[in-house]
């Protein structure tokens, strides 16, 4: 396993199966306790270990709102049963849709203002809550 967030890196896994799920490659492996666990087989590969937790953003604004805009177009795209469409004579009429404008979330997340970057990398405080806040996945 190489993956360095898996509880079991760096053990020697047997692969009972492997097969694919909605376009995914996964795999079977038997857990210490008897157990079958299904995993993403990317995290069986040696390319995993490379991937770190960082504390600053990878990403630059411009590219995420880049993105943002990509994905808004795509969405108008599809059709829903959502409320903001409305029925007359049994057809589905669907207005403009509205591009998400606001922030997700603004600043840290609550109970995470005094966490450090060694925190949020899984560090003193060792609660899973304290290592996500503002943690960055590459």
């Amino acid at each position: 396993m190489h993956y360095p967030f898996h509880p079991r890196c760096g053990e020697t896994v047997l692969i009972l199966r492997r097969y694919a799920y909605r376009g995914t490659e996964l795999v079977v492996i038997p857990q210490p306790d008897g157990s079958l666990a299904c995993i993403p087989a990317w995290m069986t590969e040696e390319a995993a270990a490379h991937y770190k937790l960082s504390a600053g953003p990878r990403f630059s604004l411009d590219l995420l709102r880049s993105l943002r805009a990509e994905v808004d177009a795509l969405l108008g795209f599809l059709q829903s049963d959502s409320t903001g469409e409305k029925e007359d004579d049994g057809k589905k009429e669907r207005g403009p849709r509205k591009s998400a404008t606001g922030f997700i979330r603004q600043g840290r997340a609550k109970g995470c203002a005094g966490s450090t970057a060694q925190d949020a990398a899984g560090g003193a405080s060792g609660s899973a809550p304290a290592r996500d806040c503002g943690s960055t996945r590459s």
